[in-house]
């Protein structure tokens, strides 16, 4: 596998950081090489713990974790970066490859932006991670407002992100089947 380089300092602000949590390498390098290739700086770790203790110094952008890894689960993970003051504002995108209402519902009281199917490409995880990154920046520009005043989430946001952009759905969770 291709030696991703971990972020050392505070990257170039057109190049948004995704952590990718997997302990299969080959889908860690598939993501790595797709992300880099379209204007991401990925970083990448194999369990839980690892991209806890990475994330609260890296502060990533996004992170991309599987639901199942060793030791501590995506979901246990999760909860975590919500709960930690660094990390709580931090986009969770999360993969599995088990679908159904009780799964759903666990990501979502997790506190996961989204909840993907495997197997995923890599061409919708990206779109999957500017929506994410579009909605953390529409909701941070307005996290003074008040409920009703608060505009409804854009594109522009990530139109200004690398590469294309598509139209969305606004649901939260957009489960894929490939």
């Amino acid at each position: 596998m291709e030696n991703i380089p971990q972020r050392s300092g505070a990257p170039e602000p057109s190049a948004p950081t995704v952590m990718l949590v997997a302990d299969h390498e080959d889908s860690v390098e598939m993501y790595a090489v797709a992300l880099k290739t379209m204007g991401f700086q990925p970083v990448t770790a194999r369990t839980a713990e690892e991209a806890y203790a990475q994330a609260s110094v890296l502060r990533p952008d996004v992170i991309v974790a599987d639901v199942t890894l060793p030791g501590s689960s995506g979901l246990e993970l999760t909860r975590r970066l919500r709960a930690d003051a660094q990390t709580s504002d931090t986009g969770i995108i999360v993969l599995t490859g088990h679908m159904g209402p009780a799964i759903e519902r666990q990501a979502d009281d997790a506190g996961c932006d989204r909840f993907l199917l495997k197997p995923c490409m890599p061409d919708e995880l990206v779109l999957e991670i500017r929506d994410v990154l579009a909605r953390r920046h529409d909701a941070s520009k307005h996290a003074h407002c008040d409920d009703d005043q608060r505009p409804q989430p854009s594109y522009a946001a990530a139109r200004a992100l690398p590469g294309r952009v598509e139209t969305r759905s606004s649901s939260r969770f957009d489960i894929r089947f490939s």
